[in-house]
């Protein structure tokens, strides 16, 4: 492979990583509003969970012990997939390609070829960067919607028994 040769490869893997970066960054903005939802389904619960209607007074623990440890594990399985949330939701640092400092010395002290490896380089470096970044948030919204889902569940369960007077 000669070097025009060598060159143009290297501008359609840099074109190809350059979509790549971009379709993480864009999962990782959905990824932010499933947070945001997931977050606003678990207050939501909360809310649900503490509510005071007719019947149930506030912070009502049902009176058989098998309800008290479903309202507990509820509880806990909420409050800890928020705090899941919290800490998918806090700043990350992500990384971009091409930093403009090294970009002004590179046109004087590399040749073409160089150039476009080094572009190459610096692209596979920040996908593999933000990719585990995804990666980390992503795995902490699956948890922390899984421990949501089943702790709404037993809220539910919970509120609807313990409103049926001997039920639960």
């Amino acid at each position: 492979m000669n070097q025009s040769e060598k060159i143009e490869a290297l501008k359609e893997t840099i074109i190809e990583l350059r979509e790549r970066y971009k379709l993480v960054y864009e999962m990782y903005k959905g990824a932010q509003v499933k947070m945001f939802t997931f977050m606003g389904a678990g207050f939501g619960l909360l809310t649900y969970l503490f509510t005071n209607t007719n019947e149930v007074a506030l912070f009502k623990l049902p009176d058989e012990e098998y309800g008290k440890i479903l309202f507990s594990i509820a509880l806990l399985l909420i409050l800890w997939s928020l705090f899941k949330l919290f800490i998918a939701m806090r700043g990350v640092y992500w990384e971009y390609p091409l930093h403009v400092v090294k970009l002004k010395d590179i046109e004087q002290t590399h040749t073409k070829l160089q150039f476009y490896l080094y572009i190459r380089n610096d692209y596979l470096r920040a996908v593999d960067a933000v990719q585990k970044t995804y990666d980390l948030v992503f795995k902490s919204i699956n948890e922390a919607s899984l421990m949501l889902a089943v702790g709404g569940i037993l809220v539910v369960l919970i509120k609807i028994f313990s409103q049926q007077k001997g039920v639960l």
